[in-house]
């Protein structure tokens, strides 16, 4: 973002993004620093496309070496419970032998929050602890290291350690954060929260 301030002769500009994205990511790192070891949590990152029955797997696991993740890790101070390298196909059962504490669905290749409830292929893992409590991020891209991406840490972040964030309403702040970094009014704020496709979430 500097970069691109310093080749448009938009450095001030440039600078004001920064830290506005800057301090909601510490913001959000302040709340869940001091978690004691014992206390992580230890989530799967997952994607389920609806075409994953067709390869065989019932969806993707992000592990180490992945943006996301290590996000998870050094801001929200979670744990991954998916450790392979990469992001894979892995089956229910693979799903169910993690047992994860939370689950976070990602949603860049289609919007289903509800999939892993209703879908027959999870029928092995639907009783999983962490599957009555599904958090889906906002409209999520293959690379989520973008403008919004302090929106999706924030879901997370009140997903796995909510009791650090109650008194964070995740519209309010959410809409907060795009009035500060791009300067909208109610109706511009408006369009781009349908664009991150938030009512996934049920709070839009």
């Amino acid at each position: 973002m500097r970069l691109l301030g310093d080749v448009f002769g938009k450095e001030d500009e440039a600078e004001k993004i920064v830290e506005t994205v800057s301090s909601h990511v510490e913001f959000i790192r302040s709340r869940t620093a001091d978690i004691p070891e014992e206390e992580k949590k230890w989530v799967l990152y997952f994607g389920a496309p609806t075409w994953a029955k067709d390869k065989g797997g019932a969806g993707y696991a992000f592990g180490s070496g992945s943006t996301e993740v290590a996000m998870m890790a050094e801001i929200i101070n979670s744990c991954s419970v998916y450790i392979e390298p990469g992001m894979n196909m892995v089956s229910a059962e693979q799903i169910l032998s993690l047992d994860p504490d939370k689950i976070i669905l990602c949603t860049w290749s289609g919007y289903h929050p509800r999939q892993l409830y209703e879908d027959s292929q999870y029928s092995t893992i639907q009783e999983l602890l962490a599957l009555r409590e599904v958090y889906s991020l906002a409209a999520t891209p293959c690379k989520s290291e973008r403008l919004e991406f302090p929106i999706n840490l924030m879901i997370e972040a009140k997903a796995v350690y909510s009791g650090c964030f109650s008194d964070v309403e995740l519209e309010p702040w959410i809409r907060d954060y795009l009035v500060e970094l791009y300067g909208t009014n109610e109706t511009k704020t408006d369009e781009l929260m349908d664009a991150l496709m938030l009512e996934y979430l049920e709070i839009v």
